[in-house]
C-alpha cells in the first residue's frame, strides 16, 4: 500500500483543473479582443496606404499621358459609414479646347473600375481647392453636388486639399495633397 502523500502528488484535483481552465478562458477572451483590434488597425492602415498609392499612381498616369488630359479621383465623403462613402473612382478630364468649357468631358477613366475601401473604413471628409467647380461637376455625368474631386495636372501640380479617412474604432487619418508639387502624404 502506498502512503497517502504519494497518491496526492500523482495528479491534479478537479478544482485545480477547473481553476486552470478558467484562467485559460479569461486569457483567451482578452487576447481575442486584442487580436481583433490589431486586425482592424492593420486593415485601416492598409486602406490608407492603398488610397495613397492609388493617388500617386493617378499622378504618374497624368504625367505619362499626353497633355491636356488630366486624371483625378472622385470621392463621396460622408460623416457616417456608408457604402458610398467607402468608394472612389478614377476620372479622366479632357478640356479639349482650353479657351472654352463647353466641350470639356469628364468620365470614369478607361480600363478602371470604381474602387472600394474596406467595409470598416470610409472617407469622412474631403476638401480640395478649385477642382470642385460647377464646370467640373456638370461635365462629369455621374457626379453629384456632394462629390469632391482631386486632379493631377501634367505640369506636376495638383488641386490642393486633404482627405480624412475614418474607421469604426474612431481612428482617423488625413491624406494631404500639396498643390504646387502634387505631393501626396499622410
Amino acid at each position: 500500500m502506498t502512503p497517502l502523500s504519494a497518491r496526492r502528488d500523482a495528479g491534479f484535483t478537479l478544482i485545480e483543473v477547473l481553476v486552470a481552465m478558467i484562467v485559460f478562458a479569461i486569457a483567451l477572451t482578452l487576447s481575442a479582443g486584442a487580436l481583433r483590434h490589431y486586425w482592424r488597425v492593420q486593415a485601416f492602415d492598409g486602406a490608407v496606404s492603398s488610397l495613397v498609392s492609388q493617388m500617386r499612381a493617378v499622378q504618374q498616369r497624368t504625367l505619362s499621358e499626353s497633355h491636356p488630359l488630366v486624371y483625378g479621383l472622385r470621392f463621396s465623403p460622408s460623416a457616417t459609414q456608408t457604402t458610398q462613402a467607402g468608394s472612389y473612382e478614377i476620372v479622366q478630364y479632357d478640356p479639349h479646347d482650353l479657351a472654352s468649357t463647353s466641350d470639356d468631358t469628364c468620365q470614369v477613366a478607361p480600363n478602371t473600375a470604381p474602387q472600394q475601401l474596406d467595409g470598416s473604413v470610409w472617407i469622412s471628409a474631403a476638401s480640395f481647392g478649385t477642382a470642385t467647380t460647377p464646370v467640373v461637376t456638370s461635365n462629369c455625368p455621374t457626379a453629384t453636388a456632394s462629390d469632391v474631386f482631386v486632379f493631377f495636372y501634367a505640369r506636376g501640380t495638383a488641386t490642393p486639399g486633404s482627405l480624412t479617412i475614418s474607421s469604426e474604432d474612431g481612428e482617423s487619418k488625413t491624406i494631404s495633397v500639396l498643390g504646387l508639387t502634387g505631393r501626396v502624404q499622410t
